[in-house]
């Protein structure tokens, strides 16, 4: 309870609740720093995590190069990708490093092929338009707007 710091939570009964979730940033660093696995966060549990326990991690100059290289892709395979293999990398951004405590992140999937070329088609267009001065950026367009 002591390492949050926002003050959400509060012992009741031997157990950590969640007593101000006004105050919660949702970083789940209570889930991560909890000595006995006591604390769920959003259906997450300490047993289902990953240990470090064990794990083979990367040198530091593997670190390094992947740092330094570039990683835009821009030769994309012409079939969708499969639907069990992007839900399972969806599944997975739930654990992305953000750097701070502050998880309210938003990422935007194009499941299939055809969604990415009409996303790709109608962003040109609103570049284009602006580019030629046939429309002024006053609003969000479409795509930029939340779903």
């Amino acid at each position: 309870m002591r390492d949050c710091a926002f003050r959400a939570l509060k012992m009741e009964g031997g157990v950590p609740r969640m007593a101000f979730p006004d105050r919660c940033m949702k970083c789940q660093h209570c889930l991560a720093v909890c000595p006995t696995g006591a604390v769920t966060f959003d259906g997450k549990r300490a047993a289902d995590s990953v240990s470090v326990a064990g794990l083979s991690l990367p040198s530091f100059e593997a670190v390094e190069n992947w740092l330094r290289t570039r990683r835009s892709m821009r030769h994309f395979a012409a079939e969708d990708v499969d639907r069990a293999a992007l839900s399972r990398i969806l599944s997975a951004l739930g654990n992305v490093p953000t750097g701070c405590k502050v998880r309210a992140l938003t990422f935007t999937c194009f499941p299939t092929r055809a969604s990415m070329d009409g996303f790709r088609r109608d962003f040109i267009s609103v570049l284009e338009r602006h580019r030629d001065g046939t429309i002024r950026a006053r609003r969000p367009a479409r795509f930029l707007r939340p779903h």
